[in-house]
């Protein structure tokens, strides 16, 4: 049974939508839910791959800027980390933002507090509480006013571009759409955050937190291999793989494990960086948190924020909802005003592109 399916942007086609997403699930009452999110909000055809069949092993291979796909020699992820790669450390404002707002101490105090401590995130915030897209009527200058106008999932994700993305130097044929790529990673983090507290799992935050780095791994790849995404989505659209396996072919691991080294290098929660590590595979974590993530991720890409231009819809398979609890009500009533929450919050990050460039 063909696992995946190519989204590409070649016009709505709903009815092949339905029938490639559900596959034999079509009847389960929450993959109709699914695929019912899927119709209202994806304006993308899914067309079969051309040849679902093919292996990835067989694929012919192709060098783009000295890196050979199917040809280079498989590295463990931290012989990568140790060697020339450019990988930044992680900054000690960011750090100590994420155990903030991942702890019972998080409040716009204890936050402002934090931010206090950079000039330069503390003009951002100020800055953004200020502009049209909060749309106050008197000037604020008081940071922890500032914090709760922005909202601490902006907030988040402000730190995260300006601390962190602006310190990978993405080459000019990385073939990266940040702006995409991070609105991706917002929106996965949002709705893991949401799916955690309508399930009435304990320390939601955490899975915002998860979901704002799930990829960290993939940009990390990107930046330091030109030429590997165009490559990487060629071979996808060619045979249907998703972008993992195709990634694991070539470097001998795909972008979670390495993804999941960085963090655990950066001393990040051991739960965050399974969740990490495991959100393509869920049922191979060691807990249940790798779900929510995957689930997320799966719902993110439903509602047409992909990574990529080029994304990747598994299978539905009923089995990690089901597990995790979730059920049609929960996904509606989550949906309901996804779209707009997420609006006003890429309005109010919108002002941030230097941090993608």
């Amino acid at each position: 049974m063909q696992t995946q399916t190519v989204v590409q942007q070649y016009g709505a086609n709903l009815p092949d939508l339905i029938g490639m997403l559900a596959l034999e699930n079509s009847e389960h009452p929450t993959i109709k839910a699914l695929v019912d999110i899927g119709r209202d909000h994806l304006q993308m055809c899914l067309p079969m791959p051309k040849h679902p069949e093919l292996p990835v092993s067989t694929l012919d291979p192709v060098e783009v800027g000295g890196f050979t796909l199917a040809q280079h020699p498989p590295m463990a992820a931290m012989e990568l980390l140790r060697g020339s790669v450019n990988i930044p450390a992680l900054p000690e404002i960011l750090l100590q933002l994420f155990n903030v707002v991942n702890s019972n101490r998080c409040s716009f105090g204890n936050v402002a507090r934090v931010v206090r401590m950079d000039p330069a995130l503390t003009a951002t915030v100020l800055k953004v509480a200020n502009s049209a897209a909060v749309g106050m009527q008197t000037p604020v200058s008081d940071l922890k006013q500032a914090v709760g106008l922005v909202g601490m999932d902006e907030l988040s994700a402000m730190a995260m571009g300006s601390a962190y993305l602006s310190q990978f130097k993405m080459h000019p044929d990385a073939g990266v759409d940040l702006p995409l790529f991070w609105k991706h990673s917002f929106c996965v983090g949002v709705l893991a955050k949401n799916l955690a507290r309508g399930l009435g799992l304990p320390n939601c935050e955490r899975y915002f937190v998860a979901g704002l780095l799930h990829d960290v791994g993939r940009l990390a790849l990107y930046a330091n291999l030109p030429g590997f995404v165009d490559m990487v989505q060629s071979y996808c659209q060619q045979t249907g793989h998703s972008l993992q396996v195709v990634e694991k072919d070539a470097c001998g691991f795909d972008h979670a494990a390495f993804g999941a080294t960085l963090l655990h290098s950066w001393n990040l929660p051991l739960g965050i960086v399974e969740m990490v590590h495991r959100h393509h595979q869920p049922e191979l974590a060691q807990k249940e948190y790798a779900e929510i993530l995957y689930m997320a991720d799966v719902l993110t890409t439903l509602i047409g924020h992909g990574p990529s231009t080029l994304a990747i819809v598994p299978e539905l398979n009923p089995v990690p909802w089901d597990s995790a609890g979730v059920t049609p009500p929960l996904l509606y009533s989550l949906m309901e005003d996804i779209t707009p929450s997420l609006e006003r919050s890429f309005k109010v990050l919108g002002g941030l592109s230097n941090y993608w460039n």
